[in-house]
């Protein structure tokens, strides 16, 4: 059961002078969907100005505009009440029609029964809920292999007093203090600084900040002044470094486009941005008020970084002395980014700008990490021994997924986005990661030929993005690769890519030497990885259709042996385009087709899938591939064999992701419905992660 409930404020604009608000609370673990509640108000702007130093006046005015009519309170103190011992993610969310209220500083909203401060209480988890302009899903990753940046820059001539905020000066920044604060909160991680000294100076330049977050970060900590600026369209200055250590005043909307321009794999999962008194100042002083490095974070998480944290002011060095250790002592425990911040405001609670720290995140889970395993009420030791024992047996069934292949060429959500934004796709936004739905799209405003030549574009997109120098000039200038050619690239980039020291997903999966590997991709990793471990794979397509030529789907050879094993593409592969499944109707096509052409299914392909335990690999549980495959089965005679399995059976890897399954114990339960039966071990972590454990457990017992 879910230890918690979620409450949403949203507030979008009604007419030019009132806003709309709307309350939306939902218990995961409950059936029933709680309408929502809302109504209109109005927020007087020059009132809030006036008490901008009187923070329980203005969160009080907060509290009036957020609750004052009668029906968004009742709606409030009865989620509340819903609530009960659980604890309530509180997300305020700002429309895009309303971007003036994220200089607002929300954290001080005040209970409408009470008047206490709702971000002081622990019980309540407040941040900012933002939506992204950016559509990518993001992957989580592994707690052991986060990494983190600490940049903390201090342009040498703060020191003349030339730069003011509010006519106060800006003071130099203890760097060395700062990086080792820092450095204390992330030691879980691997640090690496970015910081000038008196002998190298100008170090922390955009240019060389971003170079940094190219050789990978999870977390981007950095420390920097910020002003706003009165200038029309420059809104948020930081004040990093030029290379020769002089101030250079980068705008906002600089800095969060080079984040943004990077690849999604290479923007850092969290930033957190601070400005402190690092010259000793201990309280709050007027120029607190600015919030420079605040209005940074809704463009940042609008532009895909997944969470930000920043200070809405000069925060006193007190106060992000205690914390800071304690936001990432919390954070390192569970991986939530809200209840670190509920915690370590806890700790900050006495000292006057404690409303300071913002989160503002583009996640509705909250979740920066996970950690690799089996689900908690699983028998780990018991689930690696059956799962072994049948590899030994040879009787596993590895069914490979789409995942597999992201590390290359990325995911069928990024190409269904980008067909989605290029064709022009109508409908709602939540269908843009469905390739199957984007793809059947446009085959009906093309055709299905279009499709294929689509299909292979995209593949070319990705291989010239992250592989350019495995392509010769000749073909980089060619608009669409042949069939042949992209064959041709796809076996090169298998032989300069795959490192036998640092084996690949592929590469540990030939380890096992199965007899039979079943994949729903479409290119010839599978093989190729085979084929480097010595070993001769016979490569066969599922006949879904009368296209397909008898030669490549047809098997009349002995039984598949690890020597020579069976190779079996579910959905079809790029050398021959006839049996590709990239669109819905080719879907509900296949389902058809497999059943007519059952006959033309090898023998040992069936009994593979319905009598031995089947270890899934590269998939999400909306997959469409994975609930196919499932159906297929369904179809089988003799399914029933797979009782006998149940032990072992099936050790499912779910790939992790916001967006996603967030569950285990849905995602198993997920699985056993589809199984009718219980003993359904989900792995939670991907799928290298995975096999390389297993391998090392099988190699090391030989």
């Amino acid at each position: 059961m879910a230890d918690y409930t979620e409450l949403e404020i949203k507030i979008s604009h009604g007419d030019s002078t009132s806003y709309l608000i709307e309350l939306r609370y939902n218990d995961p673990d409950e059936q029933e969907i709680r309408p929502p509640e809302g109504c209109e108000a109005w927020l007087d702007a020059a009132d809030l100005s006036a008490h901008r130093l009187d923070i329980e006046g203005y969160g009080q005015i907060l509290s009036q505009f957020i609750f004052g009519d009668p029906k968004t309170r009742l709606y409030f103190n009865q989620a509340l009440q819903a609530a009960g011992s659980k604890q309530v993610r509180l997300r305020l969310f700002v429309d895009r029609s309303a971007p003036e209220l994220h200089n607002v500083r929300w954290e001080t909203l005040r209970h409408p029964e009470n008047d206490r401060f709702l971000a002081k209480n622990e019980n309540i988890l407040f941040s900012r809920l933002l939506a992204s302009l950016n559509w990518e899903q993001l992957q989580l990753r592994p707690k052991g292999q986060l990494r983190s940046l600490v940049a903390v820059a201090n342009p040498l001539d703060l020191e003349t007093g030339k730069y003011e905020v509010d006519g106060q000066a800006l003071a130099p920044v203890d760097t060395a203090g700062e990086i080792e604060r820092a450095r204390a909160g992330l030691a879980q991680t691997l640090v690496a600084t970015l910081a000038s000294t008196p002998e190298a100076p100008g170090q922390v330049t955009l240019n060389n900040l971003i170079d940094q977050l190219r050789e990978g970060c999870d977390i981007l900590y950095l420390v920097c002044h910020g002003a706003l600026s009165s200038r029309e369209n420059v809104g948020t200055y930081l004040l990093l470094e030029n290379s020769d250590g002089t101030a250079d005043l980068c705008s906002g909307r600089d800095f969060v486009e080079r984040l943004a321009n990077l690849p999604a794999e290479l923007r850092p999962r969290l930033v957190v941005l601070i400005s402190c008194q690092s010259a000793g100042q201990g309280e709050m002083r007027a120029s607190d008020t600015q919030g420079a490095l605040a209005a940074v974070g809704p463009r940042l998480a609008q532009a895909g970084i997944p969470a930000v944290l920043a200070m809405q002011g000069n925060v006193s060095m007190t106060t992000i002395e205690q914390f800071v250790p304690a936001f990432f002592s919390r954070l390192f425990e569970d991986g939530q980014l809200d209840q670190a911040l509920a915690a370590a405001r806890g700790v900050i609670g006495d000292r006057s700008d404690w409303w300071m720290p913002v989160l503002f995140m583009r996640l509705r889970a909250g979740a920066l990490w996970y950690q690799p395993g089996f689900s908690e009420d699983t028998d780990e030791t018991e689930r690696w021994e059956s799962l072994k024992s049948t590899i030994w047996e040879q009787r596993c069934t590895v069914i490979v997924g789409p995942g597999l292949n992201e590390s290359f060429l990325g995911s069928q959500a990024e190409i269904a986005r980008r067909w989605a934004e290029k064709h022009g796709y109508p409908l709602s936004e939540t269908d843009i990661d469905e390739m199957p739905r984007i793809a059947q799209y446009v085959s009906i405003n093309k055709d299905t030929n279009f499709l294929r030549t689509a299909y292979r574009e995209a593949i070319q997109f990705e291989i010239l993005r992250r592989y350019p120098e495995l392509v010769d000039e000749q073909m980089k200038t060619d608009r669409v690769w042949s069939t042949k050619s992209l064959e041709k690239v796809l076996h090169e980039l298998t032989r300069q890519v795959w490192n036998p020291e640092k084996p690949e997903a592929y590469q540990l999966l030939a380890r096992l030497r199965l007899p039979i590997y079943i994949t729903a991709n479409t290119t010839d990793f599978l093989s190729e990885a085979l084929r480097e471990a010595g070993l001769n794979p016979q490569v066969r397509l599922c006949p879904w259709n009368n296209l397909i030529p008898e030669e490549k789907f047809l098997y009349e050879g002995e039984e598949p042996t690890p020597e020579e094993p069976l190779v079996y593409h579910l959905f079809g592969h790029i050398s021959e385009e006839d049996s590709l499944v990239l669109s819905e109707d080719e879907f509900f096509d296949y389902l058809i087709g497999v059943t007519l052409n059952r006959k033309w299914i090898p023998s040992v392909v069936r009994a593979a899938m319905t009598n031995a335990a089947l270890l899934f690999l590269g998939f999400r549980m909306d997959d469409w591939q994975l609930r196919v495959f499932f159906r297929m089965i369904m179809a089988q005679e003799g399914k029933e064999r797979l009782e006998k399995f149940k032990s072992s059976h099936a050790a499912a890897q779910i790939v992790p992701g916001e967006g996603h399954i967030r569950d285990m114990q849905r995602a198993r339960q997920y699985l056993e419905k589809f199984f009718n039966q219980e003993k359904i071990s989900v792995y939670w972590g991907s799928s290298e992660e995975f096999l390389a454990e297993l391998v090392r457990d099988l190699e090391g017992e030989q």
